[in-house]
């Protein structure tokens, strides 16, 4: 499904002209933050940009899903900010708030921020200039007849063509996309990806819990958050609360290839024994993220002005929301001094 309307191209095209013009149309693969990111930079220059998204909505690693009648967020609970730079971004983004944890010490609780009403909000409204065509899963990267690129979907649909490609999905599936540049393919399929199991869940309670966020040695969890304490949240129904809760990385690599149902209930008994007190579950959910973390190769961005090809993403910066955003920023850079450069 694509929202707006897919940009026209050109009937008449000179190959020699392609290579000393500007940029006029691009698509992203991935709609996570580095690919709405890539995106916004890109239409802001005046250049058609086509996102397409194998899920159903934004968000990658910031996604959110419905837990009854609510949502809760899925993936990345929160982020923090290192750089002046990334600081400095947030500070433009209405959306992106502050996270104040009370019930952590002030002297220990790090600076946290989420997007609200939901981490997902952050991605989609960074395209609400852009093309996104969702539901879309991109098999390959393929030359035009005319010298360009055009996409080809996993039941052979096509799209295009594009004047540049950018990939910015996760490392293990970029390699595969990124086979037109296979340096660039190389880089990627040498990236050593991390993997986490969670489960979301929606908790009837007699009493408010104290605690909003726990993060100790533990064997099976890593973190539980609970999401309708954070900014812009609310639980469904008085008496509930929303939890995320990660497993630790090293439990859930063992049990990577585990059935779902006895993970949730696994998780759900080691939190019911950290929390200590009696609760009704009332909405759940249970995911894998098979790309959770990498280990990575801090490059910054990829990009080739002969192919035309690009890759961005957290796995070739510092890792995590903070290193997707900086990935995408130094590759808008890098495009956009080139095309004005043309």
């Amino acid at each position: 499904m694509c929202w707006q309307q897919l940009a026209t191209s050109r009937t008449r095209y000179d190959i020699e002209i392609l290579k000393m013009s500007d940029i006029q149309n691009a698509a992203i693969i991935g709609a996570g933050l580095a690919g709405c990111y890539l995106a916004q930079q890109l239409t802001k220059a005046g250049i058609a940009t086509t996102v397409f998204e194998k899920s159903r909505g934004t968000g990658g690693r910031l996604s959110s899903c419905r837990l009854g009648e609510g949502s809760a967020d899925l993936g990345a609970p929160y982020f923090d900010a290192t750089t002046d730079e990334f600081r400095d971004w947030i500070k433009t983004q209405p959306n992106i708030v502050q996270w104040c944890d009370i019930s952590s010490p002030a002297t220990s609780a790090p600076t946290r921020y989420t997007a609200t009403p939901r981490q997902s909000a952050l991605t989609r409204a960074l395209l609400s200039d852009s093309t996104l065509c969702a539901a879309t899963r991109i098999a390959s990267i393929q030359e035009h007849t005319d010298g360009r690129k055009q996409l080809t979907t996993d039941d052979q649909q096509t799209y295009g063509p594009f004047d540049a490609v950018f990939v910015c999905a996760p490392a293990q599936q970029a390699a595969y996309l990124l086979s037109p540049a296979p340096d660039f393919a190389d880089i990627a399929s040498r990236v050593q990806p991390t993997m986490n199991w969670v489960i979301v869940i929606e908790v009837e309670v007699e009493d408010s819990t104290e605690v909003n966020h726990y993060e100790a040695p533990h064997l099976v969890i890593a973190r539980a958050i609970k999401d309708s304490a954070k900014p812009g949240r609310k639980a469904s129904a008085e008496h509930r609360e929303t939890w995320m809760i990660e497993a630790d990385a090293d439990w859930s690599r063992v049990h990577e290839d585990a059935d779902a149902d006895w993970v949730y209930e696994t998780l759900l008994s080691a939190f019911a024994a950290i929390l200590a007190r009696p609760f009704n579950v009332t909405g759940k959910r249970t995911h894998r993220w098979l790309y959770s973390r990498h280990i990575n190769p801090v490059i910054g961005s990829l990009w080739s002005e002969e192919s035309r090809i690009g890759a961005c993403g957290d796995w070739l910066d510092i890792g995590g929301v903070e290193g997707a955003w900086r990935s995408a920023h130094d590759l808008s850079q890098r495009v956009l001094a080139h095309t004005k450069a043309g």
